[in-house]
């Protein structure tokens, strides 16, 4: 039994693909290629493939990592060969390797998002604002927890799950680079940041595309 990490990115119409739809087209897609998947024991044998950190649904990636094991000595370049063959529209392949690290060590996720306005002044205006915002504390929203077993909403402050920040305007769009908290302990989800960053600045921008370029471990070396 061999462990494999299998990087995809997740762009166009994909990225409204579940996770749990994706699980099943990859699963499916695993067999159609004639990969020797290695077997769960015991009285349900299922394959073993795990993603590391799911993407949000409506959310794009470039390097998505998922964990299978295979039983053989089929080399990585086959795999890929014959993965890529079945991929549905929008998931392409781009590597195969060994995993060198473990989900456990993923502390922060790099996104890059583009957001559209109706005019380059409201996007200039944006784009001051919210690197002001980030900048100091008191930027708070009400981040979805949990109390014992109930599901509450608990207020935090943004500035604590953001490692980093940048904000470019050309024109009518605003590129952010952001660096956050990512991983099962702390996570902040980039849409949660815009949507408080439109109610602190009174501006909304008109269309927006959220990327995730990839997983970063605590000392911010990539996950890998």
């Amino acid at each position: 039994m061999r462990p494999i990490r299998v990087w995809f990115s997740k762009t166009g119409n994909a990225k409204y693909i579940s996770h749990l739809d994706l699980n099943r087209a990859m699963t499916r897609a695993v067999r159609r290629a004639h990969i020797p998947l290695w077997y769960t024991e015991g009285f349900n044998p299922h394959p073993y493939i795990t993603f590391a950190l799911p993407l949000s649904l409506g959310q794009e990636s470039a390097a998505e990592p998922m964990d299978i094991r295979i039983e053989s000595d089929m080399e990585n370049i086959e795999i890929k060969k014959r993965l890529s063959s079945v991929m549905p529209e929008g998931i392409e392949i781009t590597g195969v390797s060994e995993p060198e690290s473990g989900a456990s060590e993923i502390c922060y996720a790099e996104y890059e998002i583009i957001l559209e306005f109706a005019d380059s002044g409201e996007a200039a205006n944006f784009a001051m604002r919210a690197a002001e915002l980030v900048s100091r504390n008191g930027l708070a929203a009400q981040k979805p927890g949990k109390q014992g077993r109930q599901k509450v909403l608990k207020q935090v402050e943004l500035k604590d799950y953001i490692a980093g920040f940048n904000a470019v305007n050309k024109n009518e769009n605003v590129l952010l680079t952001a660096v956050l908290s990512a991983g099962s302990t702390k996570n902040l989800n980039p849409a949660l940041l815009l949507e408080t960053l439109y109610s602190a600045t009174a501006v909304s921008a008109g269309a927006e595309k959220i990327t995730r370029k990839r997983l970063l471990k605590a000392d911010f070396e990539p996950f890998r």
